[in-house]
């Protein structure tokens, strides 16, 4: 059976993809003080914000809309600079430079952000995209609701906090707390000051070492804890589960008590100089030697 040529052009029509929405370019920049608050903003794509040493913001990269898509605002000492619009529609992939001693706060909804170079504090949140952070951050916060976190640093205070999106970590600081609900928490630090990692069903792997007059501490609900640490550490150890197991593999240690209520275990490594603290409720505790 033959059809009219017009039915033809009408169905190809109604089934050809529509076009992609238009990108354009963006390379922007301004002059700021070396120490300014630096506001970054993206729905979608990426954001990848990179430490320099000119004393200046430059940004580069393409974007979804038209030429009142993307904004940047600034005097001396702030610059606000981003895609505007709702956050599902707003889509960017940017590549921000700033001096390295900026503060900068970055807020995405899906897009992903990777953070390098920067020695000023840097506080990013994203709805559901991965951040990557790396470098020696005075502060670092970290939040992603459905994304995975990395971090490799040398910083003070470092905090991170997902829902279902793994955390990981590997440096040092003086003062480190990570959350998940549903993630994994994987830590790999020698020098921390403090540390406190909490998860409801994630499982938590510590590897690494506390200071003297430092404190560890773990908890899960669900989630195992395994902790592999320095033979050399010399800390104050108090275990417990309700559920669970503890497995203690360090040589000379008592056994387990297991009570009615909870299975425990308390004991010293050398002058017991700091403390490590893991409570779960049915998950189990295991630790050994590096």
């Amino acid at each position: 059976m033959r059809y009219p040529a017009a039915v033809i052009a009408l169905v190809s029509l109604q089934v050809a993809p529509a076009p992609a929405a238009a990108q354009r370019p963006v390379d922007a920049g301004a002059a700021v003080h070396p120490e300014a608050y630096i506001k970054v903003w993206n729905g979608g794509g990426s954001v990848r914000v990179e430490g320099w040493s000119a004393d200046s913001v430059g940004v580069e990269g393409r974007v979804r809309g038209g030429p009142d898509a993307f904004f940047l605002h600034s005097d001396e000492r702030a610059v606000k600079l981003g895609l505007q619009g709702a956050p599902d529609a707003a889509y960017g992939e940017l590549v921000v430079r700033v001096p390295a001693t900026a503060t900068v706060w970055i807020r995405t909804g899906s897009a992903g952000v990777t953070v390098r170079g920067l020695v000023g504090a840097v506080d990013v949140h994203s709805v559901s995209g991965a951040i990557d952070i790396a470098g020696r951050p005075s502060n670092a916060y970290a939040e992603s609701m459905g994304g995975d976190v990395a971090l490799d640093l040398e910083a003070g205070i470092a905090r991170v906090r997902t829902a279902s999106g793994g955390i990981s970590f590997t440096g040092s600081a003086v003062d480190l707390t990570t959350s998940t609900i549903d993630g994994a928490l994987d830590v790999e630090a020698d020098d921390l000051l403090r540390g406190r990692f909490t998860t409801v069903q994630g499982d938590v792997r510590f590897t690494g070492g506390v200071r003297s007059g430092g404190a560890l501490t773990f908890e899960t609900h669900s989630g195992d804890v395994e902790l592999v640490l320095a033979a050399s550490l010399e800390a104050a150890f108090d275990l417990s589960t309700f559920r669970g197991r503890i497995d203690p593999e360090l040589r000379g240690l008592p056994a387990p008590t297991r009570g009615t209520a909870r299975t425990t275990l308390t004991f010293e490594t050398g002058a017991g100089l700091a403390e490590v603290t893991a409570r779960s409720y049915s998950g189990s505790i295991r630790v050994r030697e590096r």
